[in-house]
């Protein structure tokens, strides 16, 4: 590696969309400035920066490099960390594979992708594989070696057929590696096919890239929304430099901007219901319970068991979809539903095994009690609903029988609602969307306009 050169390139790609002028320019210079930090002294204090992926290969090729890292615009990384993983992990390639291996990326199983969201034409991608660009790494020596091949562009060929690794990085349409065949197939292909079927064809695995690379990068896909590219970056560029009281309020509202929109040091699982829990019945256009199939909500408090058991309920068996925006929570739930016995007792030493063992990695307040001083004011609410305790233990158990599954996702992304929507089983639903729009806090960093919106998406997507 120490008599190795590598060299950097951006495929600065967007012109045909829709992206400001100063937004580009000003990321020009950052990919200029900032993409050659690295630990080999022979590297150059430039990069390569072109419109297409096979002007970049020869470029970095005529000028002698033995490895290219691919940069797409878009992408933003750590500039301390970023290249340091590239250089890592060509490392680790050479070494696994003595040299012999041509292109590292973001692989895309397209097939696996589109059954993922439902697509209606996701047969029409069988067999097909690509490099998304956000970030490739490309063997120069082994690539003059086969030809220099094309990246590839978007058609229909005739490809050898891969066999993706069952391991993923995330979901089941990013495997850890390709494997060849001996057969060839029509596929409908993207960009990257072809460097792909190279690989393939030389009987050499194509792999995805390491979880360090990934997590010193960040893409943010302009193609996709170049509207809210433009607004984020031009109103970074443009926001002043804020006065204390200012940054204050910043500071506290920011984390409703996250996926998470909850700060990861404050967060606690709610175990007692505030709202409502059986919905008042307007006009016949709302079911009755005994006409639900599955129930869907949140990981905070009994709401799911009341609604399901208590003497306002037929009791008859649901399937039980549990959600949070918190894994925390959903842990939680999770450990509640599967390990309380249904008593009184039972309830109180569970809830504080529980809060004991967060204590012992530092979190002492994981639940939010609300009013609440003691764990037994939260079982004595569930009590409300139902005859006496021993109805409690007898329905909780019954409870428990049912099909429980249970999903981290914020049901106000789309993503999010459609990860939800996989695992429902029934055709009537009930759903609670509970608070989790937070509008105590949510409403000064949205508006109440977005949020309704919001929670209305999440409702037309199940429908």
């Amino acid at each position: 590696m120490l008599n190795s050169t590598i060299t950097h390139s951006v495929v600065f790609d967007k012109n045909n969309t829709e992206i400001s002028s100063y937004v580009r320019d000003s990321l020009r210079v950052f990919y200029q400035r900032n993409i050659f930090i690295d630990q080999l002294a022979t590297n150059p204090k430039s990069n390569i920066m072109s419109d297409t992926e096979d002007d970049c290969l020869h470029t970095a090729s005529n000028e002698g490099f033995d490895y290219l890292i691919l940069t797409w615009e878009g992408n933003i990384f750590n500039i301390y960390l970023f290249h340091e993983e590239c250089l890592k992990f060509i490392n680790d390639l050479d070494k696994r594979n003595n040299s012999n291996w041509l292109v590292a990326g973001q692989i895309i199983d397209q097939y696996e992708n589109r059954i993922m969201y439902d697509s209606e034409n996701a047969d029409l991608w069988k067999n097909s594989f690509w490099l998304y660009p956000i970030t490739a790494i490309v063997n120069l020596k082994k690539w003059r070696e086969l030809g220099k091949p094309s990246w590839g562009k978007e058609g229909l060929e005739e490809v050898i057929q891969a066999i993706p690794s069952k391991q993923c990085v995330h979901d089941n349409y990013t495997p850890l590696e390709l494997l060849p065949t001996q057969e060839y197939v029509n596929a409908k292909v993207k960009k990257g096919w072809n460097i792909i079927n190279c690989a393939l064809q030389n009987n050499i695995p194509v792999y995805n890239l390491s979880d360090e690379i990934r997590s010193s990068q960040t893409h943010l896909y302009p193609e996709v929304d170049p509207e809210k590219y433009n607004n984020f970056w031009t109103h970074l560029f443009d926001l002043p430099k804020l006065p204390n009281n200012y940054k204050k309020v910043f500071q506290s509202l920011i984390t409703s901007k996250f996926p998470d929109r909850i700060d990861p040091k404050t967060w606690q699982c709610f175990i007692r219901n505030t709202e409502d829990y059986f919905p008042v019945r307007k006009s016949e256009n709302v079911l009755e319970w005994s006409s639900v199939e599955s129930l869907i909500t949140p990981c905070s408090g009994f709401k799911d068991f009341i609604v399901a058991m208590s003497n306002q309920s037929d009791c008859h068996t649901v399937q039980i979809v549990h959600y949070d925006i918190l894994p925390e929570c959903v842990n939680i739930k999770r450990r509640i539903t599967q390990e309380w016995d249904g008593t009184r007792v039972g309830f109180t030493s569970l809830l504080n095994a529980i809060s004991s063992d967060y204590a012992k990695v530092g979190k002492s307040d994981c639940f939010h009690m609300n009013s609440m001083e003691t764990y037994d004011e939260a079982y004595q609410d569930i009590l409300k609903y139902f005859s006496d305790e021993a109805q409690i233990t007898k329905r909780w158990k019954q409870f428990q029988t049912f099909d429980h599954l249970w999903i981290h996702a914020d049901m106000l992304d789309r993503d999010g609602t459609i990860s939800v929507k996989k695992l429902i089983k029934g055709k009537l639903v009930y759903l609670c969307l509970s608070d989790i729009a937070s509008w105590r806090g949510n409403i000064l960093s949205y508006g109440y306009k977005n949020l309704r919106k919001d929670i209305q998406n999440s409702i037309s997507i199940l429908l």
